[in-house]
């Protein structure tokens, strides 16, 4: 990995490491003191067949995604559990601390398009940032899904700047993942093709320079690469093909319930934002992310 010369500095990388043990002070302990949510249960379960049966098939009905029960195999394995019995918070839980964490160390790939201060700063909403602590302590998909979105801006980031097929790949990769991991992955994909196509029309220099280089092989071999890793997990490895079928098909069920008859995630349009900026319960104190959305709505006007 290619860095400029400040990024080499010592202070950077003392300041960055702090900021990064921070993260980890934040998310590591006590991990089995807080019971299990439904959803968390829900996919042990899930872990557990892949665990004792050595077996996993999509549901395109329920539960998003693989790549949260196969990435748990890693610390099951580690820590020599081979049944559910023998699995308990602290193995499931670290996997989302892992990518939580690892979040953190991806912003070093935009070395070479952001100064030192913004990445510190970066850096360090997210090791504190009420949200990301929660959710890289909570066994489900998100947190694996926001890494695997962040990597694949990340690395399309220098291949959208350099043209090499080996950022192409794991932009690539990083797609197929974000679609392993959750199906809502479809909207991220939107954002990043209307993001990429104005800085195509209106940026006149930087990356949008490099863009109009960009040959079509490697663009082509990316999206292969995408391709086939997700195909790779919904089938299981090659043992259900019919997975990757079901992983396409599952975007009738969600439409029918964003538009249909399922009323249970159906909320007004501001609802979202209000949670964000202003999270109120009796008896509770005030609970936001506002200073994130507003530098955040600060960056896109810059």
């Amino acid at each position: 990995m290619k860095f400029t010369a400040s990024k080499q500095s010592i202070i950077f990388y003392i300041v960055f490491l702090v900021t990064l043990l921070t993260a980890a002070a934040l998310r590591l302990p006590n991990l089995a003191q807080r019971p299990m949510h439904t959803d968390e249960a829900v996919h042990a379960v899930k872990f557990g067949d892949l665990l004792e049966k050595h077996a996993y098939k999509y549901d395109p009905f329920e539960y998003h995604g693989p790549t949260l029960v196969y990435s748990t195999l890693i610390p099951a394995r580690l820590g020599s559990e081979k049944t559910l019995v023998e699995v308990d918070e602290k193995t499931l839980r670290i996997t989302p601390v892992f990518y939580g964490l690892a979040l953190i160390v991806l912003l070093l790939l935009f070395g070479n398009v952001l100064s030192d201060v913004v990445l510190l700063f970066a850096a360090l909403f997210v090791a504190v940032s009420p949200a990301f602590v929660f959710y890289s302590r909570y066994y489900i998909m998100e947190i694996l899904l926001v890494f695997f979105t962040f990597a694949a801006m990340a690395a399309g980031c220098r291949f959208l700047k350099n043209g090499k097929l080996i950022w192409a790949m794991l932009a690539g990769a990083s797609l197929g993942l974000m679609h392993a991991t959750k199906e809502t992955c479809v909207l991220a994909w939107l954002a990043m093709a209307a993001a990429v196509a104005i800085l195509y029309v209106f940026d006149k220099g930087g990356i949008a320079g490099s863009m109009k280089t960009i040959k079509l092989k490697p663009l082509l071999i990316g999206l292969a690469t995408g391709a086939a890793v997700s195909m790779l997990f919904f089938s299981s490895f090659f043992s259900n093909p019919h997975g990757i079928v079901d992983s396409v098909a599952t975007y009738k069920t969600y439409l029918d319930r964003g538009v249909g008859g399922f009323q249970a995630h159906i909320y007004p349009w501001h609802q979202y934002f209000k949670w964000l900026f202003a999270n109120k319960t009796s008896g509770r104190p005030l609970w936001s992310e506002g200073i994130v959305l507003l530098l955040a709505l600060a960056g896109f006007i810059f």
